[in-house]
């Protein structure tokens, strides 16, 4: 599987985890909410163009954020679409599990995610998974 189908398979629970709905979501790539649901079906691939677009949009909310400890969509990122092998498959497996639990209060108030992100860390760590990290650092 490469970054595109990894980006893709994660699509929602990354735009989860940032706070934004479908419609929050073309806003920022300039698209409506009916493209962004084409792109979270897995039966349809991602163009090249449609990719770096995408994470373009994840990259500058992770560098963007104002809480240095607001990391759920870095660790996201690297374990689930950059360098998942950097990170065995159950620990993998966990940090999806993690995020799915915390994303409905991300989206409940997502002005939240950095007290989510420390929570999600946490419990990572308790794991013993250290995996916060802020790619401003």
């Amino acid at each position: 599987m490469d970054a595109r189908e990894r980006l893709q398979r994660n699509l929602v629970l990354l735009r989860n985890c940032a706070g934004w709905t479908a419609s929050d979501f073309g806003r920022k790539l300039g698209v409506s909410r009916q493209t962004v649901g084409t792109f979270e079906k897995s039966g349809n691939t991602l163009s090249v163009m449609q990719y770096l677009a995408i994470h373009k949009v994840f990259d500058d909310e992770i560098v963007g954020s104002n809480d240095p400890e607001d990391c759920i969509l870095g660790i996201l990122m690297d374990s689930l679409v950059d360098h998942p092998e950097r990170y065995p498959e159950g620990v993998r497996d966990e940090i999806r599990t993690n995020a799915g639990l915390f994303a409905p209060s991300i989206m409940k108030k997502p002005q939240d995610r950095g007290r989510v992100s420390r929570a999600m860390s946490a419990l990572l760590e308790a794991s013993g998974i250290h995996a916060c990290f802020n790619s401003k650092a």
